[in-house]
This record gives C-alpha cells, sequence and structure tokens, in this order.
C-alpha cells in the first residue's frame, strides 16, 4: 500500500463528509469497479465498518460519543490500537500504539483511525 500520509492529513482537517476523500481512499486502496466504487466512506457509518474489514480484517472497532459532541474510535488488534479522540488530546505514544484526534462524525472518525493505523503499518489480523 503506498503512502497514505497526505490522506490522514486531508481527514484530520475534514469537518464532514466529502467526496473527494472518498475517492482518494478509493483511489488509494485501487477500488476502480463494482460495488465498492461508489462508497461514501466519509458519510456513511456502514461504509467506514466496511472499510475496516477491508483493510484491517480482524481488528475490533469501538465507538461512541462523548457529551461534548466529539466521536471516538477505537480500532484494536491484539495489544496495540489506534485511537481517535477529543481535540485537545492530540498526541502519539509509540509504546501502545495510540493515536489521537478528533472527528466530528463516527464515520469520519473511522476513516481517519483506519489510515492511521495503515501509515503505520498496520494490516489485517495476524490470526487466521
Amino acid at each position: 500500500m503506498g503512502d497514505v500520509t497526505g490522506l490522514v492529513e486531508r481527514l484530520e482537517k475534514a469537518t464532514g463528509p466529502d467526496r473527494e476523500i472518498d475517492a482518494a481512499i478509493r483511489a488509494q486502496l485501487g477500488i476502480s469497479e463494482g460495488y465498492h466504487a461508489h462508497e461514501f466512506y466519509t458519510a456513511s457509518l456502514d461504509a467506514a465498518l466496511a472499510l475496516v474489514e477491508r483493510v484491517l480484517p480482524g481488528w475490533r472497532v469501538q465507538f461512541w460519543q462523548q457529551r461534548s459532541g466529539s466521536w471516538h474510535v477505537r480500532l484494536i488488534r491484539d495489544a496495540h490500537y489506534a485511537l481517535v479522540t477529543t481535540e485537545d488530546e492530540d498526541r502519539t505514544r509509540d509504546g501502545d500504539n495510540e493515536i489521537a484526534g478528533a472527528r466530528s462524525t463516527p464515520a469520519l472518525a473511522l476513516c481517519l483511525a483506519a489510515l492511521k493505523a495503515l501509515a503505520q503499518g498496520n494490516e489485517g489480523s495476524d490470526e487466521g
């Protein structure tokens, strides 16, 4: 998989669903035909979950909304996880593979967490 850093940066700046980012995700993943060629990952939680299943098979997903309205997502593979959380907690800890950021919708949060995990070289489950 190619470099996804630029796409992660675009997702970090996104404030809502963005069809250009959706197209960039599809291009990054080499999706050009079939049903998935029209997915709107940043707009649809179902599409974002399908994205995680496609690029990070075997990973578990946890998400919730804080009273502040920010959406939180945790992607878990064994003891490693990528976490998207509140804006004021922008940090990275390599020890637990924790990544923080903020998103206004669960779909954006999930897309961001998945692509950050890919940018760090994570892939599907080591379990069969």
